[in-house]
């Protein structure tokens, strides 16, 4: 139901936001799959994501957990291209785009939408600007910026609130306006840093739930960093479990869970506070 160059363009106005064809989407579907391949950072030559790989299938969310300063959001990071890892790549849809630069870069950023713990958002504008910003950055022509932002807000549920400005809202609503403002671009990957971190337990499930809807209705690849174990439980399909910055376990959400077969994996499980122990 959106209108930019996706086959979800096809869908009539008549349909859900999440419409989709196999038929029509199977090329597009093929380009959302993201991979990490031997990705390695350093601050201050300290190691802190070493020879990292993941791949996120199309239509699942991919949780990365693992203990405070496992280099968790280093990863996302790279994975956002906010980050430059000091070797190693990152494909979208098979393609590279580690190591862009000027327009090559924005255009290839534009295709990821990420979600960050303290929301980012403009206190001072409206959930509607909020959802406007990206759009206007990059040059939408304003008929269209109004279009996407009042389907987005629905989306979240937020259409009753577009005109008031965020500065007043609750957390979780706070995360709502992130989330539309994350898709304003259309991505083909969603990106979520610790994003229900700083809301409490029934907020945490409503935005959960929000995103594992997003993800069936848009056939998303997500990627969730969270050290909370009952939100990878709740709705990854796959987790990656990291320690020291190392990829040492990944696998079926269920099967990591139920038999970890890493030592920081099967601390993780045992104890879910080991997650908060640097």
């Amino acid at each position: 139901m959106f209108h930019a160059g996706r086959p979800l363009k096809a869908a009539s106005r008549d349909r859900s936001p999440f419409h989709t064809e196999s038929d029509e989407t199977v090329p597009f579907r093929s380009r959302q799959r993201l991979e990490l391949r031997s990705l390695t950072k350093s601050f201050g030559g300290r190691p802190v994501v070493v020879d990292a790989s993941l791949s996120v299938r199309p239509g699942s969310i991919h949780g990365v957990i693992g203990r405070s300063g496992a280099g968790k959001s280093t990863l996302l990071r790279m994975a956002a291209l906010l980050e430059e890892p000091d070797s190693g790549v990152a494909l979208y849809g098979g393609v590279p785009v580690t190591g862009l630069s000027g327009s090559a870069l924005l255009s290839a950023r534009r295709r990821v939408g990420v979600v960050f713990q303290s929301f980012n958002l403009f206190s001072s504008r409206t959930a509607a600007g909020n959802v406007a910003f990206p759009l206007e950055a990059a040059g939408v022509r304003r008929r269209d910026i109004r279009e996407r932002v009042v389907r987005l807000l629905d989306l979240v549920g937020l259409a009753d609130k577009a005109d008031q400005p965020v500065g007043r809202f609750s957390g979780g609503e706070k995360q709502r306006v992130a989330i539309a403002r994350a898709l304003a671009n259309e991505p083909e990957i969603l990106l979520c840093d610790e994003a229900t971190s700083a809301l409490d337990p029934e907020t945490t499930r409503s935005v959960l739930d929000l995103i594992a809807s997003i993800r069936d209705g848009l056939s998303l690849a997500v990627l969730m960093v969270t050290h909370q174990m009952e939100v990878a439980r709740r709705v990854c399909d796959e987790v990656t479990v990291m320690d020291a910055g190392r990829v040492v376990e990944t696998g079926p959400a269920r099967a990591v869970f139920s038999s970890p077969s890493s030592e920081a994996g099967r601390r993780l499980v045992a104890d879910p506070a080991e997650a908060f122990r640097a």
